[in-house]
């Protein structure tokens, strides 16, 4: 006889035998998921590898041993573009098989699954704003992004289709015409985005590389020498002043006091009632903790100048404080985020070339008092690093080479190579990339278009760059915080004065 739990221990065996033969019959069998269904998914993951492929830096497009890009988590992926369209083409051949050929209770589960998984990949990608690398206004979408407002477009958008091919019967249109449009449309619209998709993938790919790239403007200050400028980050604004338009003979030149700013995509002529005496060389900074713009001296039709004033992105006002530099021009002048002051240091008043210090607390200018020897500085270069609170510069003449201050005090220093000694050129720090950048100037009577990078310890040449510049000097460089990237203006090379405006295309890191 045999043993009445064992039989039922074998009962209960073959019963979940058979259910699974049974669950594994019907696991391929019909009905299948709508191919409307997949070909949504189809959508989103194209969609998402478009995004993350048109987010990569020029380099991860030139392949090689040290490519590099972004992925999702940030890290760097570990192949290159054509390892990565081939992974997600074989990824999305396997996704398309099993929606196909499972039952449609099980591939309905993996589509919602990959549904939203790809949504939020796109939604990620979106968020991020890596787009404004090569496009602007792509850049701009995205910094406008709205993620629940995305959620609750997919959420319609999901919920219909769902609704449409489970509803007991199906949707329809009174109007042929209309019910003869909609399945077209169902294929045109993907096949549109797609191609679309694919367009903007060849285009990313094939943005210049590397270096000065020439940016076409609608609007521009015209030819202009000696301008100075500031950025006010608060505004995302380039504030342009003053310069020269040109040698008008027996000692006297075309002194400019229009006020320009640059958005990151044009310049704007902003025309106020009241502006400060047309000059060049003055000096310029932004007063981040007071929101305004300072400006102070250069030389005019009268000569050297010693005024002081302000602008708040509409108006100019002179500001009479009780002391202050006396009149100079060719000086530089900067904003320290831990004093919260304006610097201004150096220049020259055609007789004396100075080596004083000043801040501006807002309505005085106060002399500091440096520490150990301080350099004589003119129609030099001065850039403030931001990450780590100390100015740089680039002297010209006797006493030229690599300077830093910090704490009142000057430190020469001496890297293994370092440009030529040269004036009448621009420092601009980037602080995404932690490097200043030089750009030309003239260095013993020679005009230059060579670009410098620093990287806090050592000078480099850089040279990949396609297109160039023209030799100019005096010219305005500055970093735009919109674009991410050092930009020029203007310029005169001797005999030409320019109005094109530049941007430097670096590498990502």
């Amino acid at each position: 006889m045999h043993d009445n739990s064992t039989t039922s221990t074998l009962t209960i065996i073959d019963r979940f035998r058979q259910w699974v033969r049974v669950q594994a019959s019907n696991v391929f069998s019909p009905p299948y998921l709508p191919t409307a269904l997949t070909a949504f998914l189809i959508i989103t993951i194209i969609t998402q590898l478009a995004l993350i492929l048109m987010s990569q830096p020029f380099s991860y497009w030139q392949g090689g041993p040290d490519v590099k890009g972004v992925a999702l988590n940030g890290d760097e992926p570990p192949f290159g573009p054509m390892i990565m369209i081939g992974g997600w083409l074989i990824y999305l051949f396997i996704a398309i098989l099993c929606l196909s050929v499972f039952n449609i209770r099980w591939s309905l589960i993996g589509w919602l699954t990959g549904a939203v998984a790809h949504l939020y990949g796109i939604q990620y990608w979106m968020e991020t704003c890596r787009l404004s690398r090569w496009s602007l206004r792509l850049g701009a979408f995205c910094q406008s992004f709205d993620p629940s407002s995305f959620w609750f477009i997919a959420a319609i958008l999901m919920g219909t289709m769902l609704s449409i091919y489970f509803l007991p019967t199906q949707p329809s249109f009174a109007n042929q015409k209309i019910g003869r449009l909609v399945p077209r449309a169902i294929i045109f619209v993907p096949v549109a985005w797609v191609l679309m998709l694919l367009s903007l993938i060849i285009w990313s790919a094939r943005v210049p590389t590397y270096g000065w790239v020439p940016i076409e403007t609608q609007n521009s200050p015209g030819p202009l020498q000696e301008a100075k400028a500031a950025y006010d980050v608060k505004r995302n604004r380039l504030v342009l002043f003053g310069g020269t338009s040109g040698y008008l003979g027996n000692d006297r030149w075309d002194f400019q006091n229009d006020t320009w700013e640059w958005d990151g995509e044009d310049w704007i002529n902003v025309s106020p009632e009241k502006s400060p005496e047309g000059r060049t060389k003055s000096g310029m900074a932004y007063d981040e903790e007071r929101g305004v713009v300072v400006l102070f001296g250069g030389v005019g039709p009268s000569g050297p100048l010693c005024d002081t004033w302000i602008w708040d992105g509409k108006l100019w006002e002179r500001k009479y404080p009780l002391d202050c530099p006396s009149a100079r021009y060719g000086h530089e002048m900067y904003y320290d985020t831990i004093r919260k002051r304006v610097v201004l240091y150096g220049g020259y008043n055609n007789t004396n070339f100075f080596n004083d210090a000043w801040e501006w607390d807002g309505n005085n200018w106060a002399k500091l008092e440096l520490e150990g020897d301080s350099p004589t500085a003119s129609v030099y270069s001065l850039a403030y690093n931001v990450n780590e609170n100390y100015a740089f510069g680039l002297l010209s003449g006797w006493m030229g080479g690599t300077w830093t201050f910090k704490d009142n005090t000057w430190t020469h220093l001496f890297p293994d190579i370092e440009p030529s000694n040269r004036g009448w050129t621009g420092l601009a720090y980037d602080p995404r990339r932690k490097i200043f950048v030089t750009f030309g100037g003239i260095s013993k009577e020679t005009v230059l278009n060579d670009t410098w990078l620093f990287d806090g310890e050592n000078w480099s040449l850089y040279t990949e760059s396609r297109f160039q510049p023209s030799i100019r000097s005096d010219h305005v460089i500055w970093y735009d915080y919109i674009r991410e990237r050092v930009m020029i203006f203007g310029g005169h090379n001797g005999s030409e004065i320019f109005n094109d405006t530049w941007e430097l295309i670096l590498p990502e890191k």
